[in-house]
C-alpha cells in the first residue's frame, strides 16, 4: 500500500491570500478611481465642470461636423446622464465599502490590519497622480 502524504494544513493559505490582495487591490482601484474622479471633475453636486461638456462636444463636433442643434442636444445629453451616472457611482461606492467590511471580518486580525495598510498606500499613490 502506497501512503498518501496529507496536504499541509496552510497550502493553501498563500492562494487565499494572494486572491484577497489582489481583490483588495481592485476594490481600492475602483474606490480610488470615484475619489480621482471627485477631485478632479467635479464642482458641485450632479454638475460636470462646463470645460468637460464642451471638450467632449468639440471632440465630437471635430470629428462629426455637428449642426448647432446637434451641439446642444449632445450637451443636454451628456449632462444628463452624467447625473444619472453620479447615482450610480454613488451605489458602487457604496458596493465597494460593503465589500471591503465583508473581507474584513473573514480576515485575522493582523491581516486586518495589512488589508488596511494597502487600502491606504493605494488611496495615497492615487492622489499623487
Amino acid at each position: 500500500m502506497s501512503a498518501i502524504d496529507p496536504q499541509p494544513v496552510h497550502a493553501g493559505r498563500p492562494k487565499l491570500l494572494a486572491a484577497i490582495v489582489l481583490l483588495a487591490t481592485l476594490v481600492a482601484g475602483v474606490l480610488l478611481g470615484i475619489v480621482v474622479d471627485r477631485a478632479l471633475l467635479r464642482r458641485g453636486p450632479h454638475r460636470l465642470p462646463p470645460r468637460a461638456v464642451d471638450f467632449l462636444v468639440s471632440r465630437l463636433d471635430e470629428k462629426l461636423d455637428l449642426s448647432t442643434q446637434q451641439e446642444q442636444q449632445i450637451r443636454e445629453i451628456i449632462k444628463k446622464r452624467h447625473s444619472r451616472m453620479e447615482v450610480m457611482w454613488s451605489d458602487a461606492h457604496r458596493e465597494i465599502e460593503q465589500a471591503n467590511r465583508e473581507i474584513e471580518s473573514v480576515l485575522t486580525p493582523e491581516q486586518r490590519t495589512e488589508f488596511q495598510k494597502l487600502r491606504m498606500r493605494m488611496m495615497s499613490k492615487r492622489h499623487r497622480l
